[in-house]
């Protein structure tokens, strides 16, 4: 999905008969679509929503159940052993 902004290179270089690339450092371009942008409705802002967590049991009158321990694989490193020596 392309932006606003290279779908306006793509159509000022158009217009204008220019490279993409010309476009992209034009000045003209740049002063171009900040006068497009400003003309846009302003997009709406969401409201940001907290999440709460919930911890209720399936059933009422049950426990909530507890989550079972894993069990890691410990791994050692072997240790290396010194190389030997050629005494004469």
């Amino acid at each position: 999905m392309p932006s606003a902004w290279s779908d306006h290179l793509k159509q000022y270089a158009a217009e204008n008969k220019c490279t993409y690339k010309e476009a992209m450092s034009s000045e003209k371009s740049k002063a171009a679509y900040a006068k497009v942008k400003a003309a846009a409705p302003p997009k709406e802002k969401k409201p940001r929503v907290k999440k709460e967590k919930k911890e209720t049991p399936s059933k009422p009158n049950q426990e909530p159940l507890e989550e079972p321990l894993i069990k890691k694989k410990i791994v050692r490193r072997k240790k290396k052993q010194p190389e030997p020596t050629l005494e004469d």
